[in-house]
């Protein structure tokens, strides 16, 4: 499927209804499989991974228990760290803010696959990194190492649907799966077997009514 019919078709309000639904209880299973990580957020909103480190570097070691004095003594008061980015014989940088978020990297991943029931009888290992590159790096703008970055719940979305595509258009599935929205819909109930085997209770696949979305209809969508 060329990138901008598949993009039509992702955006389109049926399938858009789809993913709406099952949004919830996608990121719900992704989190048992999730990395945490921490990311430092500067004044322009730019983001980037970064260690958990000293907030106070070692040259200002001395600064520090100055100010850890000062205001045990009532007679100063301690920067927050996250407030922190500057030398001290140097000019101010930007100041930034760290922020704990939840992604599945690529070996999340492909533990999740396992735990769906996709690894091995859908999509094979090899497979997995290219689905994994074609939505991390779906912007051509902003390229990401495949094992440095991390999906959120929209992109584990999209890597169903290319999983979807790709696993239900090989022999025996092709003929059974005619349309983009049977193949979509197939791999959907294998997340419903795989939500009740790790939480031991049903999806509820009726969206809340504040969902935008929640207008629209799943009328003749394999149609």
């Amino acid at each position: 499927v060329a990138t901008n019919e598949l993009t039509d078709f992702i955006f389109s309000p049926p399938i858009i209804a789809v993913f709406l639904t099952y949004e919830t209880h996608v990121q719900r299973i992704m989190l048992r499989f999730a990395t945490t990580r921490e990311i430092t957020v500067g004044e322009d909103g730019d983001e980037s991974n970064i260690d958990i480190q000293d907030p106070w570097p070692e040259e200002q070691t001395l600064s520090r228990q100055s100010s850890e004095k000062l205001a045990a003594e009532g007679l100063g008061e301690k920067q927050p760290s996250f407030m922190l980015d500057e030398d001290l014989d140097g000019p101010p940088r930007r100041k930034t803010v760290t922020k704990v978020i939840q992604v599945v990297t690529l070996i999340d991943f492909v533990a999740l696959l396992k735990a769906l029931s996709f690894l091995s009888e859908l999509i094979t290992v090899d497979e997995v990194p290219e689905i994994f590159d074609s939505v991390l790096n779906a912007i051509p703008a902003h390229q990401t190492p495949i094992n440095e970055g991390g999906l959120f719940v929209s992109q584990m979305l999209i890597a169903l649907l290319n999983i979807s595509l790709l696993a239900f258009s090989r022999p025996p599935y092709a003929t059974k799966f005619a349309t983009r929205e049977e193949k979509l819909l197939t791999t959907l109930e294998r997340v419903e077997v795989a939500y009740y085997s790790l939480f031991r209770s049903f999806m509820p696949l009726s969206p809340p009514p504040t969902y935008p979305s929640m207008h629209l209809r799943l009328e003749d969508l394999t149609q």
